[in-house]
């Protein structure tokens, strides 16, 4: 599973999650028009992971927040305002 917080926020958010293996996960942040605003390859570890992720220059709204380790595919709702 995974968990963002502060999940209503202006400038960065923390990405949590539990990994089974050591391994490189990709990371996309979306916005509900299908604009891909953020994307970037994450260097996880064995066990439980935590990754600070940068909004600020996102434009306020809804997003979804889409963690894809190549067999597994998170996602979570993430609000900019």
């Amino acid at each position: 599973s995974m968990a963002l917080y502060p999940n209503i926020t202006s400038s960065q958010t923390v990405l949590a999650f539990n990994n089974l293996t050591a391994q490189v996960c990709e990371l996309s942040v979306i916005a509900v028009n299908g604009t891909v605003a953020i994307n970037r390859q994450l260097q996880t570890v064995a066990g439980i992971n935590q990754h600070r992720v940068d909004v600020s220059s996102l434009a306020k709204g809804i997003y979804l927040v889409m963690l894809n380790s190549g067999t597994d595919r998170l996602v979570q709702k993430l609000i900019v305002e």
